[in-house]
């Protein structure tokens, strides 16, 4: 045990690395030499190998995993675990509030024809497609492999599991229908199908200051003139900050203009914006579709930071 005058400190070793923290009085933590054990069984779990269920994006809570048989044996608590999952010398992990999943893998271009495929049926062509699609977006994965884009390739429902948990973008929920226990799938957004229950929280006045759009400057003409569009989609989609490294969705990388967004002015003058489950903000703009200029506070050239648009102009 470790201390100074002001703080008392405790310790735990995970294999031979010594982690210490600050606390109120010191409990009793055990020593825990297992560290790679420890690590493998969270990467078993986190690759969908036990029945904890995860949340969207392939995250999962790690209140949960901390009630594993395993973890509870060994007695370690959600910041324990936390911290043994960020100083891991693999780095296999990612974790932000609570929440951990392994980082994806690099797709093959193989994997990523078949996520391409997979956005689209979700997103656009399932009943084009005629695989049935529920009100909350779900299509059942065996409905799913039976559509030839799938049967010829000899897709396995544990190939759309490693995409779904390795898509950068955490873009998919994936989970069991509780009613009969069947393997189901979504887009957590982007559709074009009409989806009414996709779990979008609403968001309110003060929740954020400011949101960002990416576009492209092949498109910066058109929105000067009208604003943004739906275009073919439901929503249109912002991110809350462009440059946050934990951002994984709500804007392509390669976008090439940063358009700034007065949000709560919007919302004041009755126009609807939602989160959905990974943290894209989304709003199907006024009746037209549109998200007019009046509410765009600048636009930058995402290269060379130029102002291609400013309120004071």
């Amino acid at each position: 045990m470790a201390g100074n005058s002001s703080k008392q400190y405790s310790t735990f070793v995970v294999g031979n690395t010594v982690y210490e923290k600050a606390c109120k009085s010191v409990p009793e933590i055990p020593t825990v030499s297992a560290d790679t054990e420890i690590l493998a069984t969270l990467e078993d779990i986190l690759n969908g190998n036990s029945d904890i269920a995860p949340q969207a994006g392939g995250f999962y809570n790690v209140k949960d995993i901390i009630l594993h048989p395993y973890f509870m044996k060994l007695n370690i608590n959600e910041s324990d675990l936390i911290l043994m999952a960020e100083s891991d010398s693999l780095t296999r992990f990612r974790s932000s509030g609570g929440l951990i999943r392994l980082i994806p893998k690099d797709l093959s271009p193989a994997d990523v024809t078949i996520s391409k495929r997979l956005a689209y049926i979700l997103r656009h062509g399932a009943i084009k497609a005629g695989i049935k699609i529920s009100n909350d977006g779900y299509v059942y994965i065996d409905d799913l492999l039976k559509h030839r884009c799938f049967a010829q390739r000899g897709i396995t429902l544990e190939k759309i599991k490693e995409i779904v948990w390795n898509d950068p973008k955490g873009r998919y929920d994936i989970n069991r229908d509780p009613l009969n226990n069947r393997m189901r799938i979504r887009a957590l957004q982007g559709h074009s199908l009409s989806v009414d229950e996709l779990e979008l929280t609403p968001v309110g006045i003060g929740e954020f200051e400011t949101i960002v759009h990416g576009t492209y400057f092949q498109r910066w003409t058109s929105i000067k003139s009208q604003g943004l569009s739906c275009m073919r989609r439901r929503h249109i989609h912002f991110v809350m900050d462009p440059e946050d490294k934990k951002v994984i969705s709500g804007m392509r990388q390669t976008a090439e203009i940063l358009i700034y967004v007065d949000i709560n002015a919007a919302i004041r003058h009755g126009i609807k914006f939602y989160r959905s489950k990974n943290n894209v903000v989304l709003t199907e703009g006024n009746t037209d579709g549109l998200l007019p200029t009046k509410y765009f506070t600048r636009a930058v050239n995402r290269r060379t930071g130029e102002e291609l648009w400013s309120t004071n102009e």
